[in-house]
C-alpha cells in the first residue's frame, strides 16, 4: 500500500503547522497511522538539525535522480534569485521536498506536509 500525501498551503503565520497537528492527532486518534512527513525539516528543528536533514536529502535525491536535479537547478539559477546563497538553498529545499514526498509515498498511512511541493514552488 502506497502513503496518502497531503499538504498544507498559505503564507507564513497562517496555521499551516497548527492545522497540520491538528489533523494528524485527529487522524491517529481514528487508528489511522499519520505523519507529519516534513517535520524534520521544518522550522520547529533547530537550524543545524535542518540543514544535516535538507543535505542528506538533497544528496539522496541528487544521486537518484541527477538529470532531474540538473534540470531543476538550471531552471532555479534562471529563477531571479537575490543571491547564489539564495538560489543554492532553494535548490536544496526543492531536493528535500521532493525526498521526503518519495519516502512518504512509499510508507502506510497518510503524510502531512507543512511546506510541501507547491509551497516550495510558490517560494520561488
Amino acid at each position: 500500500m502506497t502513503g496518502i500525501v497531503v499538504e498544507f498551503c498559505g503564507l507564513p503565520g497562517t496555521g499551516k503547522s497548527t492545522l497540520a497537528g491538528l489533523v494528524s492527532e485527529a487522524l491517529m486518534d481514528r487508528d489511522v497511522y499519520c505523519t507529519i512527513a516534513d517535520a524534520p525539516i521544518s522550522a520547529a528543528v533547530s537550524r543545524s538539525g535542518r540543514i544535516a536533514v535538507k543535505a542528506a536529502r538533497a544528496i539522496t535525491e541528487t544521486s537518484r535522480h541527477p538529470v532531474r536535479t540538473a534540470h531543476m537547478a538550471g531552471w532555479i539559477a534562471s529563477s531571479g534569485q537575490e543571491s547564489t546563497r539564495d538560489t543554492v538553498a532553494t535548490l536544496a529545499q526543492w531536493l528535500a521536498v521532493q525526498r521526503t514526498v518519495t519516502n512518504a509515498r512509499r510508507g502506510p498511512g497518510v503524510h502531512l506536509l507543512e511546506e510541501g511541493v507547491v509551497q516550495t514552488l510558490w517560494t520561488l
